[in-house]
């Protein structure tokens, strides 16, 4: 397998927002990360907003190595997940009309 070579995911990149503080979040973001621990090349094909969480998702990425050249900044605000966590089960509430629901093809 060639790992070497470029892999584009798609998708949500975001902050999942526990009781206790927030953490990148969005399975394309998730899925970059672990293809890039085994060697891979991931690009993301994302959208953050033009805001504070945007700017720290970007900061943050780059700061794990992974290419952020194709994560756009939107005028809308930045993808969040609520996270409450009780004893039988988690619930997550998904904020709409956010940052990643306007992903657009990169101009390259």
């Amino acid at each position: 397998m060639m790992l070497n070579k470029p892999f584009i995911s798609f998708g949500e990149v975001l902050w999942d927002v526990f009781p206790d503080g927030k953490k990148l979040g969005g399975a394309p973001l998730n899925f970059s990360y672990y293809f890039q621990e085994q060697g891979g090349n991931p690009k993301i094909l994302s959208a953050v907003g033009n805001d504070e969480y945007g700017r720290e998702i970007l900061n943050e990425t780059r700061n794990l190595g992974i290419d952020t050249n194709f994560i756009g900044q939107v005028e809308k605000p930045t993808g969040i997940v609520d996270i409450s966590l009780n004893e039988n089960r988690h619930t997550f509430k998904i904020r709409r009309d956010t940052a990643w629901e306007y992903i657009s093809y990169p101009n390259t």
